[in-house]
């Protein structure tokens, strides 16, 4: 299958960075407060009233729409609610407005908001609606149809009548505090995203509940009972796949928190504050369904080369020795390593933006950090949210002078948290001095010595130790308590809870205040505002490319950084969970994810860590990383076993970077994922909708890791395609239904498939031990023909490390064509020359099919090769070729 590069060809800028700051529309709300009497009812009691709030039956408000105005690309109107109508919870908005917005041939945007009060609504700087909103609409997807009284719309692909979103039948309510909207869905569908969340890819529709909103919690399973078991991001897309093959997605571009009650025969948003605006994209591949959504909020930026590469962490490496020792001994046991990271072990006292002077001094600690990138490595420290309420704090001290911390519901004093440090405030970055208090203690604390490559950013949901506010000192709270609020607002108590569970529980108060809004409105921004500020120091001041990891995320955060899946557990289950984990992120166009490798918690074991590195090994980002109570699980640290299997698949990793790497930027100039679930490769074959412990890399490779204590054999499934063992290359699947095969799966074994129809561009890594030496090193092309003896491929090369190369047009891109025994490489853009060493040094084709054994010509010139006549396996070694250069190379008869 030919990969696109549309994007990358194009001279004008490809990937939208929009920085620029917008206003904030500020909510104004009514609540009715029911936290209290919840709490003196019985749990029978609890659990009838909750079950009635998630249910659609009940109150049935009634719109009317007037006064309907049609363009070419718009309809808009008045809605009136009827009279005799109403929510569950009063308050209701009598008009509303209705904005219909034609943006592009994919891409419908149905907002209804109140024309009369400002409510929070997605600031145009963490998601830009106008971006794609001007496209042409020459051969529209979709039709819009809607019914004036009572109002309901639907939205229909024209191809196949396919109805993606419709509300016919369903209620709309809209409240001070309350916002529903429903769509109808296929019985029992395959509904995906919506996160985040550990479970099974696809969503169970057995009348469940699906939460969104930020929460600090250990990866419980999220059975979808509505019991709050949501985890740290907060993403309202789904994709919804249907038995045509096709697919569509939807977003609700809303930050409050929400739940999303998902029903057999449909889906209804529940969010507690905001608009409606909704954005329909139609596909229909799924795929495509990705691209078009990542055009709206962001096409994730292309992470340095070396981000590609091995990460080694620990809670527990609290000297500087120790990371020494780490780093050395990954060199002693030739385990190729490219970064090292600090968790809060390196904090003075746990206080951001300083080192302990014994444990870290800052002269020995600048000596080491010079040392480690003068051999091409890195260095992560990490971040939390809270800032020390330290009066030995400078840093404290200074977000005091400025202003710029989360205040209390009374306005007057920081509001009061409690993390590592003890008690500790937060920084508001919606304040507009916020960014360049933050920027500054980067600054200080890069400028001290510790030069950081990139920036972990933990407990930015944000996380607490309190449940809203922290009884300070002399034991009593701080702030007003009996602040009086418009409208009878009270932002702890809403009507309606999502979750079921307090809003505060290990988090900020909701009615603490930012700058001009509540944390019940921006809750769910916080880990993308702190990460937008960080990646922006990076690239502004240290003119780097920035590698920030966030735990707390929001639609567009891939613009900003990567993600790891949080605190996961040593168990074969955590291994398997990590895989849908990293499909929703793909989707959610956070595309640099990974989970922590062996397990945070719990002690690890040589079995589970050696199948769990051999699995990382094909996670985007490949982390090693756990707890300070656990083992130490660093490759080396476990047996020989764990460090023979460890050698053997960061080898790996490394020779497959061009091809990783080469992925990523493709999804950087186009949207789409990099791993992503074999149905969005066969989408014809639907009986993938619930596979998920098997994933594609790109287009080319299938793996299926061993996720089973103890096993000896695996059962593969090979959808229909032509299909080699990765490894040797012996042909194991032709079958156009699709096929079951049985692997053998000793310990030192990943199964690994290339698909018919593939080049893979791969370092000859020799003894590299970082991708700095990997860089260095030759280049071959595996190609795996499919049944028509054709195959492509591509090769992006850059720097791995200067900003904007892509919109710069600084790199070159390479493609590869297989058809009638000639491989033809075609340079399609050359603005950038590797290193003398990064040249094509071998060739290898995989099912060749020649009548007798084949000849070789290179560019005219006959030249030997290998071939191996029961694997039909063709090895054809090469005088050094510019892998820029175009070349012809033919086989067979010639």
């Amino acid at each position: 299958m030919a990969i696109s590069q549309e994007a990358l060809l194009g001279s004008s800028p490809v990937s939208r960075r929009n920085t620029s700051l917008k206003r904030i529309a500020i909510a104004s709300f009514a609540l009715v407060g029911v936290i209290g009497l919840i709490a003196v009812l019985s749990p029978s009691t609890v659990r009838v009233r909750f079950e009635t709030l998630f249910s659609t039956r009940g109150p049935t408000a009634s719109y009317t729409l007037t006064n309907v105005a049609k363009t070419p690309r718009s309809i808009t109107g008045d809605l009136t609610l009827a009279p005799n109508t109403f929510g569950p919870f009063g308050n209701d908005v009598s008009k509303l407005r209705l904005e219909v917005s034609f943006n592009s041939n994919y891409r419908v945007r149905v907002r209804i908001f109140d024309p009369e009060n400002e409510r929070f609504e997605v600031p145009e700087y963490v998601v830009d609606t106008s971006a794609g909103a001007e496209d042409p609409l020459d051969h529209s997807l979709y039709d819009f149809s809607y019914t004036e009284s009572p109002f309901s719309f639907t939205v229909r692909r024209k191809a196949d009548g396919d109805v993606l979103f419709s509300t016919v039948g369903y209620p709309i309510f809209f409240s001070a505090q309350y916002v529903e909207l429903s769509t109808s869905l296929p019985h029992q569908p395959n509904i995906y995203g919506l996160g985040e969340r550990t479970r099974e890819f696809r969503l169970d529709s057995n009348d469940k509940i699906y939460t969104i909103f930020a929460k600090d919690q250990m990866t419980p399973y999220d059975d979808g009972s509505g019991d709050s078991k949501q985890t740290y991001g907060s993403h309202p897309f789904y994709l919804d796949y249907r038995r045509s093959g096709n697919a569509h997605g939807v977003l609700l571009l809303n930050a409050h928190g929400m739940d999303i009650s998902l029903r057999n025969d449909g889906l209804t948003y529940k969010t507690i504050g905001g608009v409606i605006d909704l954005f329909v994209f139609a596909g229909p591949e799924p795929d495509t369904v990705l691209k078009q959504y990542h055009k709206l909020i962001g096409l994730p930026s292309l992470p340095p080369y070396w981000a590609l590469g091995f990460h080694q962490c620990r809670w527990g490496y609290d000297t500087l020795e120790k990371l020494q020792t780490v780093v050395q001994k990954f060199k002693d046991n030739k385990l190729p390593l490219d970064t090292i990271w600090n968790d809060i072990d390196y904090f003075d006292d746990f206080k951001d933006f300083t080192t302990d002077p014994k444990r870290f001094p800052l002269d020995k600690f600048k000596s080491f950090l010079d040392s480690i990138h003068a051999d091409g490595l890195h260095y992560v420290p990490i971040l939390d949210a809270g800032i020390a309420k330290r009066d030995d704090s400078a840093s404290y001290q200074l977000g005091l002078e400025q202003n710029i911390y989360l205040m209390n519901p009374a306005g007057d004093k920081p509001l009061l948290a409690k993390v590592w440090p003890g008690y500790a405030v937060y920084p508001d970055f919606f304040h507009p001095n916020t960014s360049a208090y933050w920027t500054g203690q980067l600054a200080g604390l890069y400028e001290s010595g510790v030069e950081f490559d990139g920036l972990w950013l933990d407990m930015n949901e944000v996380s607490n130790f309190c449940n809203g506010e922290c009884v300070d000192e002399t034991n009593k709270l701080r702030g007003g308590s009996a602040v009086v609020y418009p409208n009878g607002l009270d932002p702890e108590n809403p009507p309606y809870v999502p979750g079921r569970a307090p809003l505060n529980e290990k988090t900020a108060l909701m009615a603490a205040k930012h700058h001009g809004v509540l944390e019940y409105d921006v809750h769910n921004l916080f880990g993308f505002m702190e990460s937008q500020v960080s990646s922006t120091y990076i690239r502004e001041k240290l003119k780097k490319r920035p590698m920030i990891i966030s735990r707390s995320t929001f639609a567009g955060h891939g613009r900003n950084g990567g993600h790891w899946l949080g605190d996961n557990r040593a168990t074969y289950t955590d291994m398997f969970w990590s895989i849908p984990g990293i499909f929703n992120f793909q989707m959610f166009g956070i595309p640099l994810v990974g989970a922590d490798v062996c397990g945070f918690a719990q002690d690890t074991n040589s079995e589970l860590c050696s199948r769990w590195m051999a699995l990382g090994s094909f996670y985007p980002f490949y982390r090693n990383h756990n707890h300070n109570e656990s083992i130490p699980q660093e490759p080396y640290a476990l047996g020989d076993t764990v460090l023979t299997v460890s050698r053997k698949f960061l080898r790996l990793r490394y020779s497959l970077l061009p091809f990783w790497y080469t992925q990523f930027a493709l999804v950087s100039s186009n949207g789409g994922s990099v791993v992503q679930p074999l149905f969005f490769e066969f989408p014809q074959d639907l009986q993938l909708a619930q596979f998920d412990r098997q994933f594609m890399v790109g287009h080319s490779l299938l793996v299926s890791p061993v996720l089973e204590e103890g096993a000896k054999q695996l059962g593969v499934y090979l959808p229909a395609a032509r299909w080699f063992d990765f490894y040797t290359g012996e042909e194991v699947g032709d079958s156009t239904q699709g096929e079951l095969i049985t692997v053998q799966t000793p310990i030192d074994h990943l199964p690994v498939h290339i698909r018919g129809g593939s080049v893979v561009p791969r370092h000859q890594i020799g003894a590299s031990l970082s991708t700095a030496e990997a860089r260095q090193m030759p280049l071959t092309l595996l190609v795996a023909l499919d049944k028509e003896q054709r195959a492509s491929g591509a090769l992006f090369v850059d720097d791995g490390e200067s900003l904007d190369t892509i919109d710069k047009d600084l790199y070159s891109f390479v493609n590869f064509v297989v058809a009638d025994n000639t491989l033809t490489s075609i340079p399609l853009k050359v603005n950038y020359e590797p290193a003398v060493g990064q040249s094509l040094t071998s060739i290898t084709i995989y099912g060749v099919n020649c009548p007798t054994a084949p000849t070789v010509q290179f560019n005219g010139r006959a030249i030997p090769a290998a071939f191996n006549s029961e694997l039909n396996v063709l090895v054809v070694p090469l005088e050094p070729v510019a892998i820029t250069a175009a070349f012809t190379m033919k086989w067979c008869d010639v």
